[in-house]
């Protein structure tokens, strides 16, 4: 195959620039196999890799930039240039995928789609790494360059909560800028979630001591954990799952799917935080749904298990559309002697934010009262004595 020199490519607001040649010193090593050129512009890129790869698609939004590509890489016989906007018109999956992507903040006095990179210059980067490893195989890469005006820290951040992997391969700075080029791969325990078929995995949440994301395992939504520090990795997923398997007849925790070494399956929750919740609900559906998280607090205490966040639930409890209330997070919940959860939640329940919402749905509480009652229910020794308490807070929300 014949390599087309530099300049030889066709003179065009698409002819190669510094970002291009930076990112082409790399491709020798890594192309083999099945390459995607995103992006491709002049098909520089593409060109390159196939030079040492088998088969090479070169794709781009722009169909100037399609007849560029095309007639620069005429001579090669196994590259494929056709449109796709990002992966759209993508169905296989790749040994490398090489990407050049806009990436300086929209300038809406000169839109250009060679240029143009979202908002903040970061956001079609960000938005092809969500994409792109359901393209990868494996074992495969991803050539990614990218500018300081991109906001590295954004990129770095965005890599790792999709949970793939990255190394600095280069990096070259000029007056106004600094051009890096990633090797990015899957991480470990991305490999080992799409082993055992989790699909369509993104980001959900984090917290102190794990991330959180979702995806679809045997075509059920799962919400899937794992823990931040490897340290504590065994300890707080051991934890989680044992107080799941234990409150799973009780059906306010989420269920247990799957328990691997580094991580849960659990099932997939879809409902509404108590503050969003009580924004819109009625007066008897609120009131139900405050019930019912007494309820839980009251089953908690009754076996022994404190939970610890009751007394600030935000994001612990969610409600159901069918008004089911269910309490997820029990890593840090335990076993002791004077357990807490109904004194805590009354705490939340009476704190300024809440009885200002609750006056809102007509509902008045005596934040006297209710302290008072939780106080000698946290005190009280007697089961039958503690349910009658228990039942009097109850009756406080009328």
């Amino acid at each position: 195959m014949q390599k087309i020199n530099d300049k030889q490519f066709y003179d065009d607001p698409y002819e190669p620039h510094e970002d291009s040649y930076l990112l082409q010193k790399h491709i020798k090593e890594y192309a083999k196999g099945d390459v995607l050129d995103m992006c491709t512009g002049s098909g520089i890129l593409g060109v390159e890799a196939a030079n040492f790869a088998e088969k090479v698609v070169a794709v781009d939004i722009n169909q100037r930039a399609l007849k560029l590509a095309k007639k620069n890489t005429k001579n090669y016989e196994n590259i494929i240039v056709k449109y796709s906007d990002l992966f759209s018109n993508i169905h296989s999956t790749f040994d490398l995928i090489i990407c050049n992507p806009p990436y300086l903040p929209t300038d809406v006095r000169d839109m250009d789609l060679a240029l143009d990179g979202g908002r903040h210059g970061y956001e079609f980067t960000i938005e092809f790494l969500k994409q792109a490893d359901q393209f990868l195989k494996p074992d495969g890469k991803i050539l990614l360059l990218f500018s300081s005006l991109t906001k590295k820290e954004k990129i770095d951040f965005a890599i790792t909560e999709l949970l793939l992997t990255f190394k600095q391969l280069d990096q070259e700075k000029f007056e106004f800028e600094e051009l890096y080029v990633y090797l990015i791969e899957k991480s470990d325990i991305l490999k080992k979630l799409q082993k055992i078929n989790v699909l369509t995995i993104s980001y959900l949440d984090k917290g102190k001591r794990g991330i959180v994301y979702q995806g679809y395992f045997n075509q059920k939504h799962v919400a899937i954990k794992i823990a931040i520090e490897r340290a504590e990795l065994l300890n707080v997923l051991e934890k989680e799952a044992k107080w799941l398997r234990l409150l799973e007849k009780y059906r306010f925790a989420p269920r247990l799917v799957l328990q691997g070494k580094d991580f849960l399956l659990l099932e997939f929750i879809q409902g509404k935080k108590i503050y969003d919740y009580l924004e819109d609900a009625s007066r008897e559906n609120s009131l139900h749904v405050l019930k019912e998280l007494l309820a839980i607090a009251h089953k908690l205490d009754e076996l022994g298990i404190n939970k610890e966040e009751m007394h600030h639930p935000l994001k612990h409890v969610l409600i159901q559309s069918d008004l089911r209330v269910r309490l997820i997070d029990y890593e840090r919940s335990s076993y002791v002697e004077n357990v807490k959860n109904v004194t805590q939640l009354c705490q939340f329940l009476t704190s300024p934010i809440m009885l200002k919402i609750l006056e809102q749905k007509n509902i008045v509480l005596q934040k006297e009262e209710v302290i008072e009652l939780a106080k000698q229910y946290k005190k009280e020794n007697q089961k039958e004595n503690k349910i009658l308490l228990y039942k009097k807070i109850v009756a406080l929300f009328r």
